[in-house]
């Protein structure tokens, strides 16, 4: 609303309202951006994580510490939810509850399955790191499979952002450059 009174001083009051509707969308999109960003790159270093996992049981670590270590050593926003997760399991939280906190922030496709195998693991026990190692390639082939769609198909979506935009922009370049036309057109029958 302050967005459009203050914009209405200076343009018509049609192009204010549009303006204003973008400047109040422009923060939802912004945090919406952001956050499709950081599950991005956490599904991109899960692997990692479940490699670190893997590893530290090879060598003879329990999960829990397994965990830790990845809390220690993974990038960024893998290493600040495992932390979490090594949180809630010091505050006395069982590593299947602690784990399934985890998929209920972050939801990705990837961290269901890894919490599920871990969960399956912990109910009917199995060798674990071979799990993971699997999970690892099996998510590595699925993010280079989506990257390579998403390069396939990025000509098409920006040809699709370009024809929504045109009559946007048409509409604005009338309204700034030749308004009494436009607005005769808009109320004319035809318009």
């Amino acid at each position: 609303i302050f967005s459009f009174f203050t914009l209405r001083m200076t343009l018509h009051p049609f192009m204010a309202f549009v303006a204003a509707g973008g400047l109040g969308v422009l923060p939802l999109f912004c945090l919406k951006m952001l956050r499709r960003k950081y599950l991005t790159k956490f599904s991109e270093y899960l692997p990692n994580a479940m490699s670190i996992i893997s590893s530290s049981i090879k060598v003879g670590q329990g999960l829990e510490s397994a965990i830790e270590a990845v809390a220690k050593n993974a990038p960024y926003p893998v290493n600040e939810e495992f932390r979490t997760v090594v949180g809630e399991i010091k505050l006395g939280s069982t590593l299947p509850d602690a784990l399934n906190n985890l998929y209920n922030r972050v939801r990705t496709n990837e961290l269901k399955i890894f919490v599920t195998g871990v969960g399956i693991h912990q109910d009917l026990g199995g060798n674990l790191s071979e799990i993971l190692d699997n999970l690892e390639k099996t998510i590595r082939d699925r993010l280079a499979l989506l990257r390579e769609i998403d390069t396939l198909s990025a000509q098409g979506r920006f040809s699709a952002w370009v024809l929504l935009a045109i009559p946007f922009g048409l509409v604005g370049l009338y309204m700034w450059r030749t308004q009494a036309m436009f607005l005769q057109f808009v109320h004319s029958d035809f318009g």
